[in-house]
């Protein structure tokens, strides 16, 4: 009898999980399975000389040496396994490798999230308005997170600074949303969509310009494909010539560019204060919470001194519900996925948005892209991706202590609390008071007596 959550640990190199196939005397057979960040390995495993105490049953409560230990975990399982040579089914190798890739799965699912969030915004751009659409999904961002702050009891935030920045990334959103509305009310859905996603380009741009990232030749020529891919998208006239369509519609076409591309700047700076918001400490919910209630209060007195005030049907307010709870959903996916997975493959995974949006373009809307478009939108995909894949900058001592010194983000005293400083000083004076009595003790056992 085996029992299946048998945990194996050689080290600290690696962790693994199996069964305990059979014990022989004081030889014990198991099988494991290691898990790790590149493959799935499965192999058995025999220790021998096991104390005869720390086998009963048939299952091992301990079996210690120098460098490996078997424990196990759940007494109460009743899985027996009646052969040494039996493979993992494909169940089970399926089961490991959604378990193991489970990031990459929520950063689908929240792209497949915005992606019909962003049909809903398409759909409610063309009876209401842009800013009551923001102010009422804001509203129920509000809510959702509200509820998350008091189940989770998280506190407020205490300095000015981070009430100031809130508000920032508060105006941020409430200018962002409305624009990324409208650009998907003068363009098609995927095209509108592919524009947005220039974001990465602005965030590295703003990254160095405001938090002194660095910025390399190889981000300008990402940078240089992306525009690429929105001229192609957005086909101006001085460029492309006149086209069959109306002149009114090259104008709503060359507008709607506009518009996106101001969204993803907004959402840039958005995404870079942000970054700073959790250095500082700040937890997401909060900065969901603040963001919301600034956009809802901005947004409602926008449509309150425009009288765009506009009561919503009742399939209006489904899709606007449904619009609230998806961009919710897909936020706390996207930060699950970032908790689960590497950040760059999150972000590739994540640019499969476009590729739904597309998708709804054409099965809901029933509008087939030009070729122009599709190439303009896989040119931005590509330096979304390239961005992505971009090894990162090594951190080394000299760049940390040049950081501090410059009083960039790195700055230790720029982002500690002064209870931080505090708890700092008071580990620092008992790692003196222990070094201390090591010294004391040294003294006394080396005096002869």
């Amino acid at each position: 009898m085996a029992n299946d959550n048998t945990a194996f640990k050689r080290g600290d190199e690696d962790e693994r999980e199996g069964d305990i196939l059979g014990c022989n005397g004081n030889d014990v057979h198991m099988k494991t399975v290691a898990v790790t960040a590149n493959e799935i390995t499965v192999d058995e495993v025999t220790f021998e000389d096991v104390p005869l105490d720390d086998v009963t049953n048939g299952y091992v409560t301990s079996v210690s040496s120098e460098t490996r230990t078997v424990t196990e975990s759940n007494e109460n399982s009743d899985k027996a396994v009646t052969s040494s040579d039996e493979p993992l089914s494909c169940f089970e190798r399926f089961r490991l490798l959604v378990y193991h890739r489970r990031g990459l799965l929520f950063a689908v699912l929240g792209a497949f999230c915005f992606s019909i969030e962003d049909t809903l915004m398409d759909v409610l751009a063309q009876t209401l308005d842009v800013f009551q659409i923001s102010c009422m999904v804001s509203s129920i961002i509000v809510a959702f997170s509200a509820v998350a702050l008091i189940g989770g009891k998280i506190a407020p935030p205490k300095k000015k600074l981070e009430y100031l920045l809130l508000l920032i990334t508060g105006i941020l959103l409430s200018l962002g949303l409305p624009t990324a509305i409208l650009s998907l009310k003068y363009m098609d859905l995927g095209a509108s969509i592919a524009v947005i996603y220039t974001m990465p380009i602005f965030t590295g741009i703003f990254g160095w310009i405001i938090l002194r990232e660095a910025l390399r030749i190889i981000d300008l020529f990402f940078a240089l494909i992306s525009f690429g891919g929105v001229v192609l998208i957005a086909q101006p006239a001085f460029l492309f010539g006149e086209s069959e369509n109306e002149d009114n519609e090259e104008e709503n076409l060359l507008l709607g560019t506009i518009l996106g591309l101001a969204s993803a700047v907004t959402f840039a700076l958005m995404v870079v204060i942000s970054r700073k918001q959790t250095d500082m400490g700040l937890h997401l919910f909060v900065l969901m919470f603040c963001n919301g209630v600034v956009s809802c209060f901005v947004n409602a007195m926008v449509c309150t001194f425009t009288d765009a005030w506009k009561m919503p049907s009742g399939v209006e307010w489904g899709e606007i519900i449904a619009f609230g709870v998806l961009d919710f959903v897909a936020q706390i996916s996207l930060i699950l996925a970032i908790m689960s997975e590497v950040a760059f493959l999150v972000s590739i995974a994540t640019t499969s948005e476009v590729i739904f949006s597309f998708l709804w373009q054409i099965i809901i809307f029933r509008i087939i892209p030009d070729w122009q478009t599709g190439v303009g939108a896989f040119l931005i995909i590509s330096s979304c991706v390239g961005i992505a894949l971009k090894k990162p900058k090594v951190s080394t001592p000299e760049n940390d202590e040049k950081k501090v010194e410059e009083g960039g983000v790195d700055n230790v005293s720029a982002l500690c609390t002064e209870e931080d400083e505090i708890s700092v000083k008071n580990e620092e004076t008992s790692c003196k008071n222990d070094q201390n009595h090591v010294q004391e003790r040294e003294v006394r056992v080396n005096t002869p007596t």
